[in-house]
């Protein structure tokens, strides 16, 4: 199928509009050349060397790595080691991370190399450069770090490198005390830890039979409380990482490769690995649900109104939730627990606002004036859902409702500690967790669910609305800005925040919306363009600073567009997306990368960059 560049509809006729006008065809023909027979569009996601070595160590633990995947991991790794032998913890970091290295060398290891192959031997001396194996193992008690996990896990370091738990760790009420402070995720890494602990210090002496049968209770508590977070395709949470790290617990509590849960999970890992070019790669999460969304977005207002944007549609009103999410995420009284979208289909465990929100704006967006009873029940009880999802403090969190708040501005600008060794510490620590433990409502999911109401008609003047303008006006940084947890870090999310602001109509006059837009105006590159690095976490001085690239270029375009930005601005803006478009009509991620857990794991996801980049420029050249 082919679109026609006289489909889109422009109020200029001047060469920079018919310009745009061909890069917006261009472009939405791609998008068009990319969806899935099943509507859909799906955009692999690479988190670099960890996510692939975190899974083949899971899996080593059950199995023996299949002979053809282990050479094409060995290749992968040494396409990425960098020149002094490290790895690096996530796409275009620069330098080596000892913990991510220690788990390469790791898989290579169960791999089959050995000294004498480049690679592993490489690998080795960064490793003893940077203080080896118990640098790598102590990472976990200073910060937090998951590598010493795998690496105990997989008997190459001492179980010292794990914090001393108390016996019966694993049988105290521990979801049940931190439900309304934890995410369900950080109660199932303390479970993984529990259950490592326990069997390597079974591992020491025999037990006696009351230490045996509790230890059998308290392994059956901790692989209860896991499996009721996997998902029927096998996964948890959709994400190889937390996949792999889960089933380190599952394999230190006794469950073997033969459990129906060890084996799902497992087959759902091997539908994650990608071989080409003799390499074995591994993509670390589907993003169907949210590339369908703006992919069907961005075809619908560039004038695409076919069977294309029909079969997205339907794709996505069939991903919408109608399994009843866990109370832990959702305990209100009397609040709707289905209705909700996650990340991708079938991760009915954690279906979040942010997805909600942007599906809802989709779908509010493409029903205009049709009267389609399933396209609007489906809007209707997903904003119903988001009501409920809506934390005390007028913000949304992602996941969870109702766990503590967090002040204005950056999150992650350090790395956490945890004072294993003070039990009295931790448990004040458990009790009253910081907020990076815990889901609070951000800024830019916020921004993101009142795009979705706005979209679907609701204004300033309604309740839920009005509450969460206060938050984000409660949240917004110094310099006008609002920090980012799921993309790196103000820029995009600044933007997205004044789009949501715009769908529901709040003025661009007013003085806070003035002061966002003077910070993205103040960010703009010479060569018209936007870019930001993760740097940004670690020192919120470089927010809003990098090289251009087209992703975050459209976002804040989007953002200039919905609160009418000074003409010029917006102009130098296209010039730059109009410039940086490929033959194929598709734009380049530049670097960007999308947010795990900051401020080291992010992942590139590619098609947000195209998808984007037709929807900021189709709007531009709407707005003439």
């Amino acid at each position: 199928m082919t679109l026609s560049q006289s489909s889109i509809v422009a109020r200029s006729t001047d060469s920079d509009a018919l310009d745009a006008t061909a890069a917006i065809a261009r472009g939405a023909q791609s998008l068009l050349e990319r969806q899935r027979p099943d509507g859909s569009w799906q955009s692999d996601t690479d988190m670099g060397p960890i996510g692939l070595a975190t899974a083949l160590l899971a899996e080593s633990l059950f199995r023996p790595i299949r002979a053809h995947e282990a050479q094409g991991a060995r290749t992968y790794f040494a396409a990425r080691q960098l020149p002094d032998g490290g790895f690096e913890p996530y796409p275009g970091a620069g330098t080596a991370s000892v913990g991510v290295t220690a788990l390469v060398w790791a898989t290579l290891r169960a791999c089959g190399a050995s000294e004498g192959d480049p690679v592993f031997d490489r690998a080795t001396q960064s490793l003893n450069a940077n203080g080896g194996l118990e640098a790598a193992g102590r990472g976990f008690l200073q910060r937090g770090d998951m590598a010493a996990l795998f690496l105990v896990a997989t008997g190459h370091v001492h179980r010292d490198s794990l914090p001393v738990m108390p016996a019966g760790a694993g049988l105290m009420p521990l979801a049940l005390l931190t439900r309304s402070r934890l995410h369900a995720g950080n109660v199932m890494v303390f479970m993984v830890v529990i259950a490592l602990a326990e069997k390597t210090q079974s591992s020491t002496r025999r037990p006696g039979f009351l230490e045996h049968t509790r230890r059998l209770l308290e392994m059956k508590r901790i692989v209860d409380y896991l499996l009721r977070w996997q998902n029927d395709d096998g996964s948890w949470n959709g994400s190889s990482l937390q996949t792999a790290t889960v089933l380190l617990g599952l394999h230190a509590a006794g469950l073997g490769a033969e459990e129906p849960a060890v084996a799902r999970a497992l087959a759902w890992l091997d539908t994650m690995k990608r071989e080409h070019d003799h390499e074995l790669d591994l993509s670390a999460m589907d993003t169907d649900v949210w590339s369908t969304a703006l992919g069907a977005l961005a075809l619908f207002e560039a004038g695409e109104n076919t069977s294309s944007v029909e079969r997205a549609t339907a794709y996505l009103l069939d991903a919408q939730s109608r399994t009843p999410m866990l109370r832990e995420n959702l305990r209100k009284r009397g609040a709707v627990r289905t209705g909700g979208w996650p990340f991708q289909r079938g991760n009915d465990t954690m279906p979040d606002t942010d997805d909600t929100g942007v599906v809802v704006a989709t779908l509010a967006t493409l029903a205009g004036k049709r009267a389609e009873r399933a396209l609007f029940r489906a809007i209707d009880d997903g904003l119903e859902w988001l009501r409920g999802m809506q934390n005390s403090d007028g913000g949304w969190p992602t996941f969870v409702w109702g766990l503590p708040s967090k002040d204005p501005g950056p999150l992650f600008v350090r790395d956490l500690t945890f004072p294993f060794d003070d039990p009295i510490a931790m448990g004040k620590m458990m009790l009253e967790p910081p907020p990076e433990l815990g889901d609070p409502a951000v800024e830019g999911v916020t921004g993101r669910v009142l795009w979705g109401f706005g979209a679907a008609g609701s204004t300033v003047d309604d309740e839920p609305v009005a509450r969460a303008i206060e938050f984000l006006r409660h949240q917004q940084c110094d310099n006008g800005a609002w920090w980012g947890r799921w993309k790196a870090c103000y820029l995009a999310e600044t933007a997205t925040v004044l789009l949501g602001l715009a769908a529901v109509g709040e003025r661009p006059s007013a003085e806070y919306v003035k002061r966002a837009l003077g910070f993205l105006i103040a960010h703009q590159n010479e060569d018209g363009g936007f870019g930001e690095t993760p740097a940004a976490y670690r020192d919120p001085s470089a927010g809003g600073r990098g090289p251009s690239m087209p992703p975050v270029t459209a976002y804040v375009l989007l953002g200039l567009e919905a609160m009418d930005a000074p003409r010029a601005v917006r102009e130098r803006a296209a010039g730059y997306l109009l410039d940086q478009q490929r033959a194929d009509g598709t734009w380049d991620n530049a670097g960007w990368l999308h947010t795990f857990i900051p401020p080291d794991l992010f992942y590139t996801y590619p098609l947000p960059a195209t998808a984007l980049s037709v929807l900021a420029l189709a709007r531009h050249v709407a707005s003439a």
